[in-house]
């Protein structure tokens, strides 16, 4: 929704699978958002979703508890990010480099993409 709709106008409700996002995986979203210098209103422009409904979203859950969504496909589809729409959406861990470059990948160029795969026969090479 990029644009406010007048009073007459009914709000569109996002459809899909209802998918459970724990504190981590809201962490994730939080720090891909600050890596593209986004903030959440930008964010809900793009999937599109009301502002609150993505505040209320990335809010911290109580006592390791989730809360389910039907956003979190659109998120996942916007970021690029392999796992899709999963029943459980799974955080990257911080110290999980794999899945970090994963994620990345589909954002290098193929010059960079060239350098990664480089380094990694590198390090990978017998010595």
């Amino acid at each position: 929704m990029g644009r406010k709709r007048g009073s007459s106008e009914r709000q569109v409700h996002p459809t899909g699978e209802m998918v459970s996002v724990d504190d981590a995986w809201k962490d994730s979203v939080r720090a891909e958002l600050a890596a593209r210098g986004w903030s959440q209103a930008d964010l809900a422009g793009k999937i599109p979703a009301v502002k609150a409904t993505v505040s209320n979203l990335l809010k911290p859950i109580d006592e390791g508890g989730s809360r389910q969504s039907r956003l979190v496909a659109r998120i996942h589809k916007l970021f690029n990010w392999r796992d899709g729409a999963p029943q459980v959406a799974v955080a990257v861990a911080p110290d999980d480099p794999l899945r970090y470059i994963e994620r990345k990948w589909p954002s290098l160029g193929e010059a960079d993409r060239e350098t990664v795969r480089r380094m990694v026969e590198s390090l990978t090479t017998k010595r």
